[in-house]
């Protein structure tokens, strides 16, 4: 029992001396806990709004657009913005950014839908104009957009209903319309709402489900190289490769740059490999075909500041940790706490607007809205410069740290 008790308290004094693995233990999951929660409070509550942010337009000006947009600002579990006719150009731009997700637009005409109930618009006439338009940002996901389309025809047919007869409650009340009447109303209100994809050229392109998703998994793949880069670092410095490289007078950072070119080919790759799975595996099983933009050029220069943001960091965690368990435990839940933060795990539009802004501390999420902007918003290279050029100086001031503390605790 003595020996028992003795075996015991030795586990609890070492583990108590190991830094690290508290901080797995118990900081980490914690605050993995806290960001997971905050950044899906909003689309998991039932009180609080959705932070999807919709942009309201009415070029119609008619009591019956105005009585519609009261309707849809009801709706508080959305963000409802009505804004000015001459701001509709700003607010497409505004999709682009991500600033805004849907933009409304009851174009001109949008009054006469309300006709008589006896004159029914002939459903076969394929010329009659949309009432409404829902502009779309790309990197807008399938069933949000069904979600919103789905919520804009049921407000419409509900300001239809109520103009014709009265204050009627259109769903979980008895109706004394016929149902001939409500169908022809719904065939009507089928070419009421076109829906269009933003995108920089003058062509709409559509995006898919693995436009969406290839640059969120790809950047958070490329961050795992620090797996392989700690894995590696730990065993030379254990026995002793680096005291021996540095009185042969070689310098630190050519140990440095010995490690970055290998593994920076080797994100390359990945990259190629994931693009190409898009391409051709994602289609063959039957989904939709990864097409990668109009800018090679940018792609490039994305894949390379990603690559080079992810080689400071596992630089840096390859130094202030000991052992290879520790690098690997550090660095993976340090990739997931950071994917998490960056929208890689959860879009930001999901999220509120205070973890909205806290996004920009994760590396990914400067890597994923330059991805973005080649995949889905079809950019250049020169939309991309911003975060490529930060990718760079997070590498950058990774690497410089993590050689002073190389040359504080290796070389002396």
């Amino acid at each position: 029992m003595i020996r028992l008790s003795a075996s015991i308290k030795k586990e609890f004094l070492l583990l108590s001396r190991d830094v690290h693995a508290l901080l797995v233990l118990f900081i980490m999951p914690a605050i993995f806990i806290l960001i997971m929660s905050f950044a899906m409070q909003d689309g998991l509550s039932s009180q609080g709004k959705i932070s999807i942010t919709i942009s309201l337009i009415n070029l119609d000006q008619s009591n019956h657009s105005e009585q519609l947009i009261k309707n849809l600002m009801s709706i508080d579990q959305f963000r409802w913005d009505q804004l000015s006719p001459e701001s509709l150009e700003s607010q497409k731009q505004a999709l682009l950014a991500d600033k805004v997700h849907f933009v409304v637009v009851i174009e001109k005409g949008f009054a006469d839908d309300f006709t008589i109930m006896e004159e029914y618009p002939d459903d076969s006439d394929d010329n009659k104009q949309n009432s409404m338009t829902l502009w779309i940002g790309p990197s807008v996901k399938l069933q949000t957009r069904m979600l919103m389309e789905a919520t804009i025809n049921q407000v419409y047919l509900q300001t239809k209903l109520n103009h014709e007869f009265g204050n009627l409650q259109l769903f979980g009340e008895e109706r004394e319309e016929s149902d001939d009447t409500l169908n022809n109303i719904d065939l009507a209100n089928q070419k009421i709402l076109k829906t269009r994809y933003i995108s920089q050229g003058k062509q709409e392109i559509i995006p898919s489900a693995v436009q969406q998703s290839v640059p969120a998994w790809l950047i958070f793949s490329m961050f795992f190289v620090v797996i392989p880069v700690s894995s590696t670092f730990i065993r030379e410095k254990q026995q002793g490769t680096f005291i021996r490289l540095s009185t042969m007078n070689i310098p630190i950072h050519v140990i440095f740059i010995g490690k970055i070119i290998p593994y920076f080919l080797i994100n390359q790759i990945q990259l190629i490999a994931m693009i190409l799975v898009g391409m051709y595996v994602v289609p063959f099983i039957g989904g939709d075909t990864l097409t990668l933009g109009d800018s090679i050029a940018g792609l490039v220069v994305m894949s390379s500041a990603v690559s080079f943001a992810a080689l400071g960091f596992a630089l840096l965690i390859s130094v202030i940790t000991q052992t290879t368990e520790q690098a690997n435990t550090l660095g993976g839940l340090s990739n997931i706490i950071l994917a998490a933060i960056g929208g890689i795990m959860v879009p930001k539009f999901i999220m509120p607007p205070v973890m909205q802004q806290l996004t920009i501390v994760s590396p990914m999420s400067w890597g994923l809205e330059g991805f973005l902007d080649i995949f889905l918003r079809h950019g250049h290279i020169t939309q991309v410069l911003p975060e490529a050029t930060a990718l760079l100086i997070f590498g950058i001031l990774a690497i410089i740290l993590a050689i002073w503390r190389f040359r504080v605790n290796i070389v002396g």
